[in-house]
């Protein structure tokens, strides 16, 4: 008698579905808060050095923004936010969007470094650790560099590892 064969069982599949409802469930968690003013560190350093560089010039040179301004902060999270701005309009809704944009980079970054070293169901269960963290949340919506340094340290960390030495450098 013939064994019943059945189709080989793919979870990653569902594994990637449940990857996208994480992002959906953060974008609808957070969707009030795109509307929300500034606060704190956004308004008082990163959001007024984005502002300053919409009208006066786009720009990573330390001189592009006066030092009062920028605290001595790196400016490229203020360069990629002016650009934003200049793009979308002056306005909190596309500055909080760009910063869940970047936090939804984080995320899928995560997947995908994951599942590359790991398996779909690791990598699924680490971005779920990371979206729940207070501290993701937090700040995921919010115009601070914070989101945008854990993106690049970890993509620097992962190019080395690969030794994608060039890429390293670039991160």
């Amino acid at each position: 008698m013939d064994r019943l064969v059945l189709p080989p069982h793919r979870p990653e599949k569902l594994h990637h579905v449940l990857f996208a409802g994480v992002l959906v469930a953060l974008f609808i968690f957070k969707w009030n808060d795109l509307h929300l003013p500034y606060f704190w560190d956004e308004l008082g350093v990163y959001t007024q050095a984005a502002d300053y560089q919409y009208h006066h010039g786009i720009s990573l040179m330390p001189a592009s923004v006066p030092a009062w301004l920028s605290r001595g902060h790196p400016l490229f999270f203020v360069a990629l936010s002016a650009s934003v701005l200049k793009l979308f309009g002056e306005n909190v809704f596309a500055a909080h969007l760009f910063s869940l944009f970047i936090s939804s980079v984080l995320l899928f970054v995560v997947y995908r470094k994951t599942t590359k070293y790991f398996d779909s169901l690791t990598a699924l269960v680490a971005v779920m650790l990371l979206a729940i963290q207070p501290l993701f949340l937090a700040q995921s919506a919010l115009v601070l560099p914070e989101i945008t340094l854990a993106l690049f340290v970890l993509l620097a960390l992962t190019a080395y590892y690969e030794k994608r030495f060039a890429l390293f450098a670039l991160f």
